[in-house]
């Protein structure tokens, strides 16, 4: 059977079709991934959770920030006039939250 390569710490391997995803344990590493698109003016691929998983995507536009009290609640806006909370995401460009790395 394959393995990850030893590089992809954060990978869970699923060997029936040989793929590997990766996985990230805070909001804050959610946050620096949602970021770093705003800033290079890419596009977002999101699964977010807004009372079930929703499927969304988009270029970021603006970002509110939340108070330092609850980080979760910056709310990022897409080109499209979405809106999502930081703590909705279970995945961004294939990089999914340790709660949703199942999906």
């Amino acid at each position: 059977m394959s393995r990850c390569r030893k590089d992809q710490t954060r990978k869970k391997c699923n060997f029936v079709s040989m793929d590997c995803r990766s996985a990230f344990n805070s909001l804050d590493d959610i946050r620096l991934i949602l970021e770093t698109l705003h800033a290079d003016k890419e596009q977002a691929f999101l699964l977010v959770d807004k009372d079930g998983l929703t499927r969304m995507k988009g270029g970021i536009v603006d970002i509110t920030s939340a108070p330092a009290s609850d980080p979760g609640e910056t709310v990022f806006h897409l080109e499209n006039g979405d809106s999502f909370m930081l703590r909705q995401i279970a995945a961004v460009n294939g990089e999914f939250r340790s709660d949703y790395f199942e999906c």
